[in-house]
């Protein structure tokens, strides 16, 4: 994957929201900044797939794969407990419902991995 891609789209998304409403408070910045971060969950199947393999090519760099696999597995099923993935309305309107699906399949990939 290029991280080029991924930079250029979480920054694309940033700006997309920040002319919709620039009236934010300092505050708020922190959650716009995380959701444009998080965008890529919401990406189309393909280009979540592409995401996903080039998170574990650059974890397992640096950490054995069942230990990112379990690590992963975890994360995912914790952010799917969670209310709601986007805390910005701008976000969540286009990134949560495509960002659970993703999500989804990709812990359906991960069920035999114990945790």
């Amino acid at each position: 994957p290029d991280p080029k891609f991924w930079r250029e789209n979480t920054v694309r998304n940033f700006i997309l929201f920040s002319r919709e409403d620039a009236n934010k408070s300092p505050a708020c910045w922190t959650h716009i900044f995380l959701d444009a971060d998080y965008s890529v969950l919401g990406y189309e199947p393909a280009a979540y797939r592409e995401y996903v393999w080039g998170v574990l090519e650059e974890f397992t760099m640096h950490v054995p794969i069942d230990t990112y696999l379990r690590g992963r597995k975890k994360w995912l099923i914790d952010m799917l407990k969670e209310k709601e993935i986007f805390y910005v309305p701008f976000f969540k309107t286009r990134f949560e419902e495509q960002a659970r699906a993703n999500m989804m399949s990709e812990l359906k990939t991960l069920r035999n991995v114990k945790e």
